[in-house]
């Protein structure tokens, strides 16, 4: 369409998905050829392609808006100089995130074999005993927070549940998880349940509440989707975040 001339926020180029997704091409390829990514083609002069666009609007399930995966310049000083860095963006997908999900395989149920009935025995009946609350272990949960820092996509899962098992109030990792998750449709509900746990234990999480903001965003819940940015914006911190969101509910 002759929209995106005018529009580059409305998407993605081969080029965009690799540096920003780290897409390489044999995976993009595979995307595109199991219908998980739609594109467009611009041929050249020779008929031939010429350049792929991925139209967001044609990938609304798979890709995220443009203007969250762009990094942000900040000013920072340093000797009383100031120099300008570059923030990393705020939504950085791995491949594997929007991967499709492997069918799990029903495995014959076997059919019940009859057993002889036996008389009841009235059995005294016992008292229940309450079970202890799961120990919060402060000192593992913060260790496993510093191990998921920098990991591959599923080895930092993996340490952020083991985190959220340690200490289920965590919602650091609640909302590490919840943007982790956020991304494909298939985990979008799980997300939005980490990000919600993770506002009940901290309500000045910023990270959390803008997950919950983009997945309304996705679900077109426009009304939920503003109210959870606006939350976000009066937070204290993560400051990336926060700052973000101030962005989105101008």
């Amino acid at each position: 369409p002759a929209s995106v001339a005018k529009n580059e926020d409305s998407w993605y180029s081969a080029h965009d998905l690799e540096s920003r997704f780290n897409l390489k091409h044999h995976v993009r390829k595979k995307f595109i050829e199991h219908s998980i990514l739609k594109t467009r083609i611009v041929p050249g002069e020779d008929g031939k392609p010429h350049f792929y666009l991925f139209l967001i609007k044609d990938n609304k399930d798979t890709l995220p808006p443009k203007e969250l995966t762009k990094a942000r310049p900040v000013v920072e000083k340093k000797d009383g100089k100031e120099s300008f860095a570059e923030t990393e963006p705020l939504v950085a997908a791995a491949p594997e995130a929007i991967e499709p999900a492997v069918e799990p395989v029903e495995e014959p149920v076997a059919e019940p074999v009859e057993e002889p009935v036996a008389e009841p025995v009235e059995e005294p009946v016992a008292e229940p005993v309450a079970e202890p609350a799961a120990a919060v272990d402060p000192g593992a949960y913060e260790d496993l927070l510093a191990q998921a820092k920098r990991k591959p996509r599923k080895k930092k899962v993996e340490l952020l549940r083991q985190a959220i098992a340690a200490n289920p109030q965590g919602d650091v990792a609640l909302a590490e998880l919840a943007v982790i998750f956020m991304e494909s449709k298939k985990t979008r509900e799980e997300a939005l349940d980490y990000a919600q746990r993770a506002v009940e234990a901290n309500p000045d999480n910023g990270q959390a509440w803008l997950a919950i903001g983009y997945v309304y965003q996705l679900d077109n819940k426009r009304a939920q989707s503003k109210e959870a940015y606006r939350k976000c914006a009066a937070c204290s911190g993560p400051r990336m975040y926060v700052r973000d969101c101030k962005l989105m509910v101008r």
